[in-house]
């Protein structure tokens, strides 16, 4: 599995940051006006910057990770969205919870 995200230039780490970015900030950012996707652009860039930090100083640095953080941001959004939130609805419908969301969905 993992050598199959390295062939597509997605770094599992930098994908669950972005994923755990979103919750964080669909969860503790709500005061904030913006739209969920600003929350999570804004989120995940500090997440993802602190993980390139990381990198960074453990030596492990080439110029191919941009292109890997930038394929791991737009296909962990995109998993977000097309899976994960509908299966976190269909939770909340069953359980009867109300979802946290911002962005006035149902």
């Amino acid at each position: 599995m993992l050598e199959m995200l390295a062939q597509l230039h997605i770094d599992p780490v930098m994908f669950l940051l972005i994923i755990a970015g979103g919750f964080f900030a669909k969860t503790y950012l709500k005061s904030w006006g913006w739209t969920m996707a600003w929350k999570t652009l804004t989120v995940g860039t500090v997440f993802m910057t602190a993980w390139i930090g990381v990198i960074w100083l453990k030596g492990e640095w080439t110029k191919e990770l941009w292109t890997t953080a930038f394929i791991s941001y737009v296909s962990s959004t995109s998993f977000y969205e097309l899976l994960i939130n509908p299966f976190v609805r269909w939770i909340n419908a069953i359980t009867g919870q109300t979802p946290i969301d911002t962005d006035g969905k149902p």
